[in-house]
């Protein structure tokens, strides 16, 4: 598989691992970003994942800072958006 780990790297088993109940807030702040996820729960929970994934194997321990700087990036490039109509 092209890019992807054979090792459970400690990153991607924290963000593989992540309970359910945390990953609300990120697929809620996904969508206020602008993206769209369908409203099934398993789409919610994969939509997260697939958000925090890549962040984890390119930064390692720092997964979380990195990907809260892009969801704040997504998030003002979607206010001004709609802003500009």
């Amino acid at each position: 598989m092209a890019d992807y780990p054979t090792d459970l790297t400690p990153a991607l088993a924290e963000v593989l691992g992540l309970p359910n109940f945390r990953l609300h807030g990120l697929w809620m702040a996904l969508r206020e970003a602008g993206i769209s996820i369908n409203s099934r729960y398993e789409d919610e929970q994969a939509a997260a994942l697939h958000f925090l994934i890549p962040f984890a194997l390119e930064h390692g321990v720092d997964w979380q800072r990195k990907a809260g700087e892009r969801l704040e990036k997504l998030r003002r490039e979607h206010v001004l958006r709609m802003a500009v109509g």
